[in-house]
This record gives C-alpha cells, sequence and structure tokens, in this order.
C-alpha cells in the first residue's frame, strides 16, 4: 500500500505536502484508512484497481491532515492564521469540532468514502 511521493506528485498531482512532511502524513493517512477498511487495504490480494485507490485516498487524506495543521491528531487543530505580524492560533480537536478529532474525522471519512466507498474494502462483513 505504500504510496511514494512520486505518486503523489505524479499521478495524483498533488502539491500541498513537501518531501519534507510527506511520509509522516502518509504514515498518519494510513492509519486511518486502514481504520476505515478494517485492514482490508494492508491485504496482499487487493487488485490493481484497488491498489490504486488506496494510494490515491492516502494522498487526499494525508492532504486532509496536512491543511488541518495536524502534525499529531493528539495535539492541536489549526484554527488561525495571519500574515501581517505573523500569529497562528492552534485548539485541541475537541474545541474546533465537539468531539476529540470530529471535524478532522469527518473531513478524512469524506475522503475515504470518496476513494474506496466503491470497493469491497469498507465492508464491514465477511467477503465471500
Amino acid at each position: 500500500m505504500s504510496v511514494t511521493y512520486a505518486f503523489y506528485t505524479d499521478t495524483f498531482k498533488g502539491n500541498i505536502l513537501t518531501p519534507d512532511n510527506f511520509e509522516a502524513f502518509t504514515t498518519r493517512a494510513e492509519d486511518y484508512i486502514a481504520a476505515y477498511t478494517y485492514d482490508k487495504c494492508k491485504s496482499e490480494d487487493l487488485s490493481e484497481y484497488e491498489d490504486l485507490l488506496v494510494k490515491k485516498c492516502t494522498c487526499a487524506v494525508a492532504e486532509v491532515l496536512s491543511e488541518c495543521g495536524v502534525s499529531d491528531i493528539s495535539t492541536s487543530v489549526k484554527t488561525s492564521e495571519r500574515v501581517g505580524n505573523w500569529s497562528v492560533g492552534y485548539a485541541a480537536p475537541a474545541v474546533v469540532s465537539g468531539a476529540p478529532g470530529g471535524m478532522i474525522n469527518a473531513l478524512v471519512l469524506n475522503k475515504v468514502q470518496l476513494y474506496l466507498g466503491r470497493t469491497r474494502l469498507m465492508y464491514m462483513g465477511v467477503d465471500l
């Protein structure tokens, strides 16, 4: 399932993540995707199409985490930023969303459903 920075820029056409923060955000993204797919995304028997969608999903979720200013899900979310006399504000995810990680989870789930909702990977039951 591992996605590379070359895939991110060349295939996904992403431009938000940098080579310096790419691995950190995609690692966290993979954790979210694994949770939403009941670890099916880690399966050895993914079709080529499913593998492509998982990689695209990883890139999209990593961008969400980056845009939310989340360096570690347990710490904080960027709530404001000002350029003149530079200033930035952070709050715990619970403060922003009313529930721990709620806003972030909703944004992430939206991306996971967009890419993987039409696959068997989000099905909680037993594949036959």
